[in-house]
């Protein structure tokens, strides 16, 4: 690819992973809701394991997905865990939802960065996805892919995924929002619940056709 087609590539590649990540699934839910139940900062802890969970499986796809293409039941395995783990966190939220007290509902401010990183790096880690998302982005936008371009759309990944949630938890760091949060969260976290069971059923149903 001459250097003109590359840049072009990678814009695309760029605007198609903005895309991707602004879609609401189970990552963001995750940092929606650590950001207005917890705190801008513990939010963007979950967006950086959530990115880096992301870089993963775009190395994974760069080097062709070999260890999965030699060894299926691993990604049977992943997405299994996956599923399980969406659901196990949706059913958390729905019951929140219904046993809410207002005296619960005050934003927690102890949350460890270090915990919500882990959080979200197990949200990106367990959804395999991810994996086929890249393999078609990159098979489909790049004739030959140079160690330089492999790590230019990693860091693309990056960047693309921490500037967004960046931009989303400014706008969510508001007083006004706090507020109608605590007033709403019963039937904000029903919602972000059965997002995240959607995204289980979604795994699972990828088992099914596997």
């Amino acid at each position: 690819m001459t250097q003109a087609a590359s840049l072009t590539a990678l814009g695309t590649f760029a605007l198609l992973w903005w895309a991707q990540v602004a879609v609401p699934g189970p990552n963001f839910v995750r940092i929606t809701n650590a950001a207005l139940s917890s705190s801008r900062r513990a939010a963007m802890s979950t967006a950086a394991g959530v990115a880096s969970g992301n870089a993963f499986w775009c190395l994974v796809a760069l080097t062709g997905a070999a260890v999965f293409q030699q060894r299926p039941g691993l990604r049977l395995m992943i997405t299994a865990c996956g599923a399980a783990y969406f659901a196990w966190l949706g059913l958390q939220m729905l019951w929140r939802a219904l046993t809410a007290r207002p005296a619960e509902t005050a934003p927690d401010t102890r949350a460890s960065t270090h915990r919500t990183f882990w959080q979200g790096l197990a949200s990106a880690g367990l959804n395999p996805q991810a994996l086929v998302y890249f393999t078609a982005a990159i098979m489909g936008g790049f004739q030959d892919i140079s160690p330089s371009l492999g790590m230019a759309l990693i860091l693309i990944v990056l960047a693309v995924t921490l500037a967004w949630y960046e931009l989303l938890t400014r706008l969510l760091d508001s007083a006004a929002a706090r507020n109608a949060f605590r007033r709403l969260r019963p039937l904000l976290e029903g919602v972000f619940g059965a997002l995240l069971l959607a995204g289980a059923v979604k795994l699972t149903l990828s088992l099914v056709k596997t």
